[in-house]
């Protein structure tokens, strides 16, 4: 589609005639070319998880001179307190936790009170004896936390912090009251609530909402406030002393916002290769790898490690051992060490249990091409419509089988029903996706046939020949649900355009979310009442892209010329366009633009638009840059 926003397609019921058909067998461990990690090819296709998928990082404020460190996986919560990885699985924490925790807080003074909080999206718990034994303290709420901390000075105060979707709330761990400091500006626009976690003298903290950064210096009475004008992706505090950090304000535009003192922010220059910026922190993770600085943003050094080990990053933390930097980074579910950041990771998993073992539950999708050779295709033949044949047991899952014939777009197939392509093509490939709630009986399957046949119409027209130059564009708005055709299973490139078929592919084509029929005329007296065309005549005359006459018609059979046509077009795309010059006709300054942008120009600007010169106007038009 042209407009931004969820592309639309129309699956067509035409029967087109297969001219011929074949049938492709091959085994399935041949015909499956690539996988989702959770899957294995053998015999038979089975949902299993390879080895231990870890999820996140906590390591306390502390190290090196208390060593915690803690791994939430997806099946426990495992910690190590030695100097060399030597995880274990941490008993008390992985039955409160099964399936892995949201995040765990340490407490400003953990090496004196040993206070760690824990917490998932429904519950909480904490540890007064470094994790050794919990206690329940989720808090009463049916909304579903986001977030946990401990205050400020919370060995005085008793304090716990916690957000949901409506806001930043305040627990008395004495009392058990709960009060509301913030509310959110929009649903989970509170985010990121942070202080200097070495300060415990002090009632500072900081929480984004929206674009927003709040600071309180009583414990949330009072709130100072800078808005940055945009969304706030992440903010952090880049602790400088043990009561001191400057703060690091990561907009969506990809700009970091730096304050050494209280709320004056200026912004760090980042490499230009930089496209895109996902966290920061002491280092920053970017499209392009990890970045660290050494004088507070003045300049900027690449980690640059093989990509093999950023490819998916799903966690990382910094801590100094002693003179030492250590960097640790989950990736792909595996955890690695940059220990002193000589840019070489070592896997970092000792104790780890690596067994193989069945998912709980999962999806897999194969996507498989199948194997057609050269000579199957006549000359100027797609596959129009195919049927679909598996063999395999579901065990109480579930199968759902996917073909395209152009190689893009994906159709929903039934097994044993012959499926005629919306989109037609000489790239087919089919897919399926299993399912399963209980992974003891996973999905089988064993082999799949398809018996597809061939038709000799651009885009399953019949009236179109795959070599016709308009066939690109045409294909292109079919598959953009713009076009559809007539019933006999025709184009009609030749045909004029009339005043209904431009209201629809208009709407269509800039993807307006089309209103209901409401069983009227819409108040044009020669509009069909329940016609095919009254919903998108509906969507036009409430969106302002067509109007009807003086008189009260719409003329829907009339034809659309050139230059209204592309008025209509051009305007509804809010192209840009020169002003034309004094004097000139109406209609210029969209002839203009199209001489302009290579976009067809009819010699008769009064000459009726042809449908495959609209297609051709669709086609070219998303093609040009920005669009």
């Amino acid at each position: 589609m042209i407009k931004k926003g969820a592309i639309l397609f129309l699956m067509i019921g035409l029967f087109i005639p297969t001219v011929n058909a074949f049938v492709v067998y091959n085994d399935l461990n041949i015909q499956i070319a690539s996988y989702a990690n959770t899957v294995e090819s053998g015999d038979e296709v089975m949902l299993i998880k390879k080895g231990l998928q870890l999820q996140k990082l906590f390591i306390n404020p502390n190290f090196p001179t208390w060593r915690d460190m803690y791994l939430s996986t997806e099946r426990g919560i495992y910690v190590n307190r030695q100097y060399d990885a030597a995880f274990s699985k941490h008993a008390s924490l992985s039955l409160l936790f099964p399936n892995g925790l949201n995040e765990l807080k340490f407490e400003g003074d953990y090496k004196i009170n040993g206070m760690i909080l824990a917490y998932s999206s429904d519950a909480a718990y904490m540890s007064y004896n470094m994790g050794d034994t919990w206690t329940d303290i989720t808090p009463v709420t049916e909304e579903e936390i986001l977030f946990a901390d401990f205050g400020p000075n919370y060995g005085q105060n008793n304090q716990l912090y916690f957000i949901t979707n409506t806001g930043l709330y305040r627990r008395d761990m004495s009392s058990g009251a709960i009060t509301q400091l913030v509310e959110s500006e929009t649903s989970g626009s509170v985010k990121n609530f942070r202080y200097v976690r070495t300060q415990n003298t002090d009632s500072t903290f900081y929480v984004v909402n929206g674009t927003k950064l709040l600071r309180t210096e009583n414990f949330g009475s009072t709130w100072f406030e800078h808005d940055f004008g945009i969304e706030i992706k992440d903010f952090e505090i880049k602790q400088k002393t043990a009561t001191t950090g400057h703060l690091m304000v990561l907009t969506d535009d990809n700009k970091i916002h730096y304050a050494t003192t209280g709320f004056t922010f200026f912004d760090l220059d980042v490499p230009s290769e930089i496209s895109e910026i996902y966290a920061v922190d002491y280092i920053i993770l970017t499209d392009v790898g990890f970045y660290i600085t050494y004088d507070d943003g003045d300049t900027w050094s690449k980690l640059d490690y093989d990509p093999t080990y950023i490819t998916n990053v799903l966690d990382y933390d910094f801590a100094m051992d002693g003179t030492l930097k250590s960097f640790y980074v989950i990736n792909d579910g595996t955890l690695y060490r940059d220990y002193d950041l000589t840019e070489t990771f070592e896997e970092y998993m000792g104790g780890l249990d690596l067994g193989t073992a069945y998912a709980t539950s999962g999806t897999a999708i194969s996507k498989n091409l199948l194997d057609l050779n050269a000579e199957q295709f006549a000359e100027q033949y797609s596959v129009a419509n195919a049927t679909l044949i598996a063999d395999g047991d579901l065990n109480g899952g579930t199968m759902s089988f996917y073909m395209t014939a152009d190689g893009t777009n994906w159709e929903a197939v039934t097994p044993g029903v012959n499926h005629v392509f919306a989109s037609p093509g000489r790239d087919l490939k089919w897919k399926v996706e299993m399912a399963t709630a209980d992974t003891s009986k996973t999905p089988v399957l064993r082999s799949v046939n398809v018996d597809f046949g061939m038709d000799s119409g651009c885009a399953g027209f019949t009236d179109i020949a795959v070599d016709d130059p308009y066939c690109p564009a045409i294909t292109y708005v079919r598959a953009q649900g713009i076009f559809s055709g007539y019933p006999d299973g025709t184009f009609g490139a030749e045909l004029e355009i009339n005043r209904a078929e431009t209201v629809k592919v208009i709407t269509l084509g800039f993807n307006y979310d089309i209103i209901a029929d409401d069983g009227t005329n819409l108040g044009f007296s020669d509009a069909e009442v329940g016609s095919w065309y009254i919903r998108y005549l509906a969507t036009a005359k409430a969106d302002g892209i067509i109007e009807g006459y003086p008189d009260g018609t719409f003329k829907p059979a009339d034809t659309v010329n050139y230059v209204e046509m592309m008025k209509i077009f051009l305007e509804t795309a809010s192209a840009d366009m020169a002003a034309p010059a004094a004097g000139s006709a109406w209609y210029q300054k969209y002839v203009d633009y199209a001489n302009a942008n290579g976009l067809t120009v009819y010699e008769n600007l009064d000459a009726g638009m042809k449908r495959a010169d609209v297609a051709q106007l669709f086609y070219d038009y998303s093609e040009l840059p920005g669009n």
